[in-house]
């Protein structure tokens, strides 16, 4: 019998750890972690003020790193939008929702779209030129163009950082 080598362990360890942390469906995640909500809460006046210094473009792209199924985060990015549409900023509004590739991908565009929860949070539906993608990538590794992101936020994904993110 042949000896992994460090690699092939290392690459072991990473398939293994995926499959732990791999999301249950249809909210699960959001249902059971009301810390994460609150935490995220109270960092909106923090992120209403960041707005102030947004750049001068096109676009505007927001990132959620770690954001599991959106619902700890829907209620901060609608007041986000609604900030912004009300002080008359009409720019193109892209969101990229990352976390690893096993996460429930599939309740967070659904509660984006108004299908899947309270659907007061679903801003997509609500508000024109909003855009919502999915990154199934961990943020170790690069997840946008260069100098494309105008304000990024990750409320409690950092516990599982195993190396400094890209």
């Amino acid at each position: 019998m042949k000896k992994n080598t460090s690699a092939q362990d290392a690459k072991s360890e990473t398939l293994n750890m995926q499959s732990v942390l791999s999301m249950r469906s249809s909210g699960y995640y959001s249902q059971r972690t009301a810390g994460a909500k609150h935490a995220i809460d109270s960092v909106l006046p923090l992120m209403k003020e960041a707005l102030g210094h947004l750049p001068v473009s096109d676009m505007l792209r927001f990132a959620d790193f770690g954001a599991a199924d959106g619902g700890t985060s829907a209620a901060l990015w609608t007041e986000i939008i609604a900030h912004l549409r009300q002080s008359g900023d009409s720019r193109a509004i892209e969101i990229l929702y990352t976390d690893l590739p096993s996460n429930d991908f599939s309740t967070l565009f659904k509660t984006m779209q108004g299908m899947h929860g309270d659907s007061a949070l679903a801003y997509q539906s609500r508000y024109e030129n909003v855009f919502v993608h999915g990154c199934g990538t961990g943020f170790h590794r690069q997840l946008m163009a260069n100098s494309s992101l105008a304000l990024g936020f990750s409320a409690t994904a950092m516990h599982y950082v195993s190396e400094k993110p890209c």
